[in-house]
């Protein structure tokens, strides 16, 4: 599979499966739902993951390992998405109370984290979620960055962060301080490091 037209033309990779799993947990309204790295068999060693949603694991995503791809005459990468139906049936759902959107401009920050490398993505989307509170309105990740610079078993982990206030458009002292307060619960929560 191809990207082309949404962009540049590129093989996909796992991050493109781990999209569809939180597609799938956004479209089903899904409620404390999770992303965590997971050893899968039959998929590569250490691009797996799987999503978890109250107590149930309902999907698991990767990049399929080079046996699987043999058996069936693919050439990689490839990428699988797999749903347990039953499970998502039961697992816990959001409140569909609806919110008034806001009429305020929203802004956005982009942070980078050096972290170990067994701390998931999700975690931090979590703290970020309980530090910043409903002026919080998305945190996503857009990239993920290893290098030998950055020390033996840590990753740089960067989140596009949109901030907007229900009540008031907020001032850049606001987002300044936002950002601060972003920072030091993920710095402390997760030992952390902010990357320039």
């Amino acid at each position: 599979m191809r990207r082309r037209p949404v962009e540049p033309d590129r093989p996909i990779d796992v991050h493109d499966a781990v999209d569809l799993m939180l597609l799938l947990a956004d479209a089903l309204e899904l409620a404390d739902y999770a992303v965590e790295p997971e050893a899968i068999p039959g998929y590569h060693p250490g691009r797996g993951a799987r999503l978890r949603a109250g107590d149930a694991v309902v999907a698991h995503a990767g990049q399929l390992g080079e046996r699987p791809l043999r058996r069936v005459g693919l050439d990689g990468p490839a990428v699988a998405v797999e749903a347990d139906v039953e499970a998502l049936r039961g697992a816990p759902r959001r409140d569909r109370s609806f919110r008034i959107p806001s009429p305020f401009p929203p802004s956005e920050i982009d942070l980078a984290f050096v972290v170990s490398e067994d701390v998931p993505a999700g975690a931090i989307v979590s703290t970020l979620q309980a530090a910043l509170g409903p002026v919080l309105e998305d945190a996503r990740l857009f990239d993920e960055f290893r290098s030998e610079q950055l020390g033996p078993g840590q990753r740089s982990l960067a989140f596009t962060v949109r901030l907007r206030s229900p009540a008031r458009t907020l001032t850049q002292r606001d987002v300044a301080e936002l950002r601060q307060r972003a920072i030091d619960a993920v710095v402390e929560q997760h030992h952390a490091t902010l990357r320039a």
